[in-house]
């Protein structure tokens, strides 16, 4: 028996029998006996691949075969994982989001939210680098979000091109990861940083998370500082200096 897939369209692209494999292609089956093929499904592109997987007995007249082969029509949808930054909703003249905090002393700790969505179809992984180059910023997940998933340790070690992320995550279909993002200036003045959001698999989901805060300084001055000692005693004093004071004979 020959096990084959056929395009449904006239015009399939150059790459079309790179989309659909079976495993076997070829096999001999014994009476009353059985055999599994496996499908493998690899697009290339976003697009809908429509195919007609046909099992046919090898040296069977084309006559009689027409009507005696299998088919069965199979599809298959290519699609990316996407990741969509749903808090914050402030945005910039980019149309990036921002994080803006609060004008802050220094040693004052603020925190913001950071929210992820899974509105694709696939699972995603998505990573964070943190720029940071004051070191004023931290993220972490928040406690009790379920949906996440962390990765092993070490994945980042498998390809050597590839680079340590400060945070690593696997989203599930349609679920929402939350993050907070700590801001506590340690310099005064205005301090910019940024969480660069990169998907993996898919080379157009990439944003840009801006983090903008300010820490400063008070500076308290003291005049006319005056003694709280007790008027008495400093009359006391007083009269005691002058009875130790030599008189003036003329």
């Amino acid at each position: 028996m020959v096990l084959s897939v056929k395009p449904q369209s006239m015009k399939p692209s150059a790459r079309w029998h790179d989309v659909y494999e079976i495993e076997p292609q070829r096999a001999s089956i014994p009476a009353h006996s059985y055999v599994y093929a496996s499908v493998t499904f690899t697009p290339p592109s976003m697009q809908t691949y429509n195919a007609t997987l046909e099992a046919a007995v090898d040296g069977m007249p084309s006559a009689m075969s027409k009507y005696r082969n299998l088919t069965f029509d199979i599809q298959g949808e290519g699609n990316l994982p996407r990741i969509s930054v749903i808090r914050p909703i402030v945005r910039n003249k980019k149309g990036a989001p921002v994080l803006l905090f609060r004008r802050l002393l220094l040693g004052r700790t603020q925190v913001l939210p950071l929210s992820l969505k899974n509105e694709g179809t696939l699972m995603s992984r998505v990573n964070f680098d943190l720029k940071d180059p004051e070191g004023v910023y931290n993220i972490s997940c928040v406690e009790g979000t379920k949906t996440l998933m962390p990765l092993d340790e070490g994945d980042d070690d498998a390809d050597p091109k590839s680079r340590v992320h400060t945070l690593s995550l696997v989203v599930p279909m349609g679920k929402t990861a939350d993050f907070a993002i700590e801001f506590s200036p340690s310099l005064v003045g205005r301090l910019a940083g940024e969480i660069r959001l990169t998907v993996v698999d898919n080379p157009y989901e990439e944003s840009t998370v801006q983090l903008i805060g300010e820490g400063y300084e008070d500076e308290v001055t003291i005049d006319n500082i005056r003694s709280f000692v007790n008027t008495e005693e400093m009359a006391a004093a007083d009269a005691e200096i002058d009875d130790n004071t030599p008189g003036i004979l003329t």
